[in-house]
């Protein structure tokens, strides 16, 4: 079975292949030579994990909850076709173009990322439940800090939820600093969310992030 091999950003070595999505694992040096070490984890195809969309100094990077099933499926994030994530950061002028989900990669060149607090793709929300670790926390904390984005805003309070570990009520807008980074807090743009925000006030609340990022 003919494999792939390249590094992701965490350090890991990632293992490409026809009967998996990827295979990752710890890299061990012995003696010049590399050798895999257990904690082997496979993903089907049906069902993989998105790439993370990281430069360093992006000017905001947007941190949804989990990779759901089509946007796991497709390789893309907010691929849902109820979902207004594309649409909102075009009418909130984050971005001067319309993008779909297949463009995602583009939102780099306005200085915005893309990542997932937890990266395994979830169906349901007993899987997010049962997925959510101080590990997540940790991973994301990694990327901030050598990535150093002006902004993180965190796309729906579950995902902010599950970073912070604050089952408090929670209103939207600035949270707090982290280091020098600010933590913000969006409403969900899922097609599901509109019983607590509707179209229109989630959509004032991404102006509000881009008044705010041009304010730093």
């Amino acid at each position: 079975m003919g494999v792939d091999v390249e590094f992701d950003w965490t350090g890991k070595v990632v293992f490409k292949s026809s009967r998996f999505d990827f295979f990752e694992c710890n890299i061990y040096r012995i003696k010049g030579n590399f050798f895999t070490q257990v904690n082997l984890r496979c993903y089907e195809l049906s069902l993989r994990s998105l790439r993370d969309l990281i430069t360093p100094n992006l000017k905001i990077l947007f941190v949804g909850t989990s990779p759901g099933e089509l946007s796991s499926k497709s390789g893309h994030y907010f691929a849902g076709p109820s979902n207004v994530f594309w649409k909102l950061l075009f009418e909130s002028k984050l971005t001067p173009t319309r993008l779909t989900a297949v463009e995602d990669a583009s939102i780099l060149k306005y200085k915005m990322g893309l990542t997932d607090i937890i990266k395994k793709p979830t169906k349901t929300p007993k899987e997010i439940k049962e997925n959510c670790s101080m590990k997540n926390t940790q991973r994301l904390n990694r990327a901030i800090n050598l990535f150093n984005p002006k902004i993180v805003a965190f796309v729906g309070k579950n995902s902010f939820r599950i970073y912070s570990q604050n089952q408090a009520k929670l209103e939207y807008g600035f949270q707090y600093n982290f280091n020098d980074v600010r933590m913000y807090l969006l409403p969900s743009t899922s097609g599901q969310s509109y019983a607590d925000t509707k179209y229109a006030e989630k959509l004032e609340m991404f102006r509000e992030l881009r008044r705010y990022s041009l304010r730093l």
